[in-house]
């Protein structure tokens, strides 16, 4: 990397390892196998560019914005400490994400019309911001857990929408116990919420439904199969009714009173 171009990270509160960093492509953020980004306090902004994650990116107290797509290459670690990430386009955790007590914020951009958050995902706080009405999808099966806070805020005249990647096939979001949430103006189709009710005091705007757990919508629990008991204790579930049985037998009758 040339050195002006490090001078440039230094003065943003970046510590960059770049030993085996070539040049960075104009058109992504691009991060190789074997080097390594620690962002300290910096703020960098992307510009619409995507980040393609194949080495170690550290947060750290920072801000990642301005991002299209979010690509962890298989190998590939990104690590949001205690910083924010901000992007438009799609998430692809190939690699390793560690939440840390980081945020993770989809919002508007200039190019991408939806986003799509691939794999299962932990975040610490989740964030998702549109004033377009943008649609959020998620793969069939997937599911989105947040420990700290989720946000969800669309517009009343463009409410975003969540969905599933395939209509009538579900994926889920987990805000787990001890999380907060902040929702307003949201569509939701296909997309269940299985832990925390999500907007229980809010209705459905514009989603087709399919949205058990949330708006009020109660989450049918999964019917388990019940565990198998191994033959000693049938055993002693046999003896204990017998036993009880013989003690009703042979406990004396209560006698009647006379008139």
């Amino acid at each position: 990397m040339h050195p002006v171009a490090c001078r440039a990270l230094v003065r943003l509160g970046f510590v960059a390892f770049v030993s085996a960093l070539p040049a960075l492509s104009r058109a992504d953020l691009q991060i190789p196998a074997g080097a390594r980004l620690q962002m300290g306090s910096g703020t960098l902004d992307a510009g619409g560019t995507d980040a393609v994650i194949s080495g170690e990116v550290w947060i750290q107290a920072g801000t990642l914005l301005g991002l299209r797509n979010v690509d962890i290459e298989p190998g590939g670690t990104l690590d949001n400490g205690s910083g924010q990430i901000a992007l438009a386009g799609d998430w692809v955790p190939a690699g390793a994400y560690l939440a840390g007590t980081g945020r993770v914020d989809f919002v508007d951009g200039a190019g991408p019309t939806s986003a799509t958050v691939s794999g299962d995902n932990a975040f610490f706080n989740l964030g998702f911001t549109s004033t377009t009405g943008k649609n959020f999808r998620f793969p069939v099966g997937s599911v989105q857990s947040i420990v700290g806070q989720l946000e969800i805020l669309g517009t009343q005249a463009s409410p975003l929408q969540f969905r599933s990647t395939v209509g009538g096939q579900v994926a889920s979001i987990n805000l787990l116990p001890g999380g907060t949430q902040n929702i307003a103006h949201v569509g939701v189709s296909d997309v269940h919420a299985i832990g925390q009710p999500l907007a229980p005091d809010q209705s459905n705007e514009g989603g087709s439904g399919n949205d058990a757990g949330w708006f009020g919508n109660v989450l049918l629990g999964e019917i388990r199969d019940l565990p198998s008991s191994s033959p000693w204790s049938l055993a002693l579930l046999v003896l204990s009714l017998a036993m009880l049985a013989l003690r009703a037998r042979l406990a004396p009758l209560p006698r009647q009173r006379s008139l």
